[in-house]
């Protein structure tokens, strides 16, 4: 019977042949196991293509105010809203925080655009 010592050495030496082989297009090793045919496939995910990208510009200029969906239960974000002086709107249940003043943070994540 194998040890699971002997199990994670051969996934690191199948791993490094695979390095081997792909070298820095390897970004990624999976295992599947399917229990009724009792089988693991191995699947690898390769970088085919690299090339320079420009991230798209922010939807909303700064001084807009955006909507953001916070959670009932979430305090510790209802506080941050809060502090960028965000407004709680009852009727819509969102709150109205200026883009400007959550650009890059975990809010504007949490900012959408209104349905028209």
């Amino acid at each position: 019977m194998r040890s699971l010592l002997d199990s994670h050495f051969s996934v690191f030496y199948t791993e490094c042949l695979l390095l081997a082989k792909y070298g820095d297009a390897l970004l990624c090793v999976r295992y599947r196991y399917d229990v009724q045919s009792r089988t693991r496939s191995k699947t690898v995910e390769l970088i085919v293509e690299r090339k320079p990208w420009t991230p798209p510009a922010h939807r909303f200029k700064d001084d807009t105010h955006v909507p953001v969906r916070i959670g009932y239960d979430d305090t510790a974000l209802r506080e941050k809203a809060k502090a960028a002086q965000g407004r709680w709107d009852p009727k819509t249940r969102v709150w109205y925080i200026q883009f400007g003043k959550i650009k890059d943070t975990e809010l504007e994540k949490l900012s959408y655009h209104k349905p028209q």
